[in-house]
């Protein structure tokens, strides 16, 4: 009975706001990693940039004559669609995903029957702007904005503060370390079952081919990495996986690394393409997400066609056994981050999504 009362209360309040006060919502996954912090960094922005408040909230349904941002394709169509009242204005942040991909089928097919109650799409890559497009979703509704960085953050490190790390870690003076940070194990347990989507299948097929010109070690952060581990230790290849509590702790495991390798099939970015370049690490990677728009070939990092092992393992190995090539990688990587930066990031929310939806309400 209490709870129905606060329930209650809550869309009261919700429904006089909305007269007179509109702001921005976002709505988080409450998982207290990459899209809640994303939605963190672009609240401060805003408010430091713009005097608005933009909240974090996980249920929308309290809402009236309110901008609701949905902060994942998955926020929005696993329910999230069926919590928001008509009056608001509904933006949704559609990161990657393929109907072509059984993992993708269910999601997209309601996020395109849905689409009439969307305002507003934001893609962070040209692939999925054209992904929109060919599905029939007009231009004006589309809205490319860059998944963001850290700048204060990630920067390329000292000598001091990468053999600091490197020690910190056991790493070896004659040990390359290849760096691999994203979550690409099954729900959020162990993960031994592999999100195939995240490639770490290739990954490991890459590590297979390099273990046996250099000493190699991996260095692993994120949840669910079982698979990944489990293959390593088959190998024998020397790993260390570090558990954090929180995104921004993810940091400095980048000053120890001398290349990172993202082997994905599908990605919207992923955040690890414009922390290493912003932290000066030298970049293979497939042609997924924004790694496509930031990396030049052979000039700030390597792209290569997906699940395309041969030609991953031959551009780390160029890595691994030039060191002048990592140096040049990694002057030229920071510049191409520079328009990821958090603050640009929340700029482009609030002026090319935010403030026109709330004007749209008045």
């Amino acid at each position: 009975m209490v709870g129905k009362l606060k329930q209650i209360a809550a869309h009261a309040r919700g429904r006089i706001e909305g007269h007179w006060r509109h702001r921005p919502y976002y709505v988080a996954d409450d998982a207290g990693w990459v899209i809640d912090s994303e939605g963190a960094y672009i609240a401060r922005g805003i408010k430091s940039q713009f005097g608005v408040k933009c909240i974090l909230i996980t249920n929308p349904s309290f809402l009236y004559r309110q901008v609701v941002h949905f902060g994942s394709r998955s926020s929005f169509t696993d329910g999230g669609y069926r919590l928001v009242h008509p009056s608001n204005r509904i933006a949704v942040t559609f990161f990657h995903g393929n109907p072509d991909d059984q993992e993708f089928t269910s999601s997209v097919s309601v996020f395109l029957r849905e689409i009439g109650s969307v305002s507003r799409v934001i893609v962070s890559c040209q692939i999925m702007g054209q992904r929109m497009a060919s599905w029939g979703i007009p231009d004006d509704k589309v809205i490319m904005i860059p998944i963001g960085v850290d700048l204060d953050i990630f920067q390329p490190p000292s000598i001091e503060q990468r053999q600091s790390m490197r020690v910190q870690l056991g790493i070896r003076p004659e040990q390359i370390v290849i760096g691999s940070f994203q979550k690409d194990g099954v729900g959020w347990g162990e993960g031994l079952e592999p999100k195939l989507v995240k490639g770490p299948d290739i990954f490991l097929r890459v590590i297979d081919c390099l273990r046996q010109q250099t000493p190699i070690l991996v260095l692993l952060t994120g949840p669910a990495r079982g698979y990944v581990r489990r293959g390593l230790e088959e190998m024998g290849v020397p790993y260390r996986h570090i558990l954090l509590k929180s995104y921004a702790e993810v940091a400095p495991y980048y000053h120890a690394l001398d290349l990172y390798l993202v082997t994905s099939r599908e990605e919207g970015g992923p955040k690890a393409v414009m922390e290493s370049l912003a932290t000066g690490v030298p970049l293979v990677s497939t042609r997924v997400g924004m790694a496509a728009d930031l990396i030049e070939d052979g000039v700030n990092g390597f792209l290569c066609e997906i699940e395309d092992v041969n030609n991953l393992a031959a551009r780390a190995a160029q890595l691994v056994h030039d060191p002048s090539l990592r140096d040049r990688l990694r002057s030229n990587g920071y510049q191409a981050a520079l328009g990821c930066d958090y603050k640009e990031v929340a700029r482009l929310h609030y002026e090319e999504v935010y403030e026109p939806l709330i004007r749209s309400l008045s």
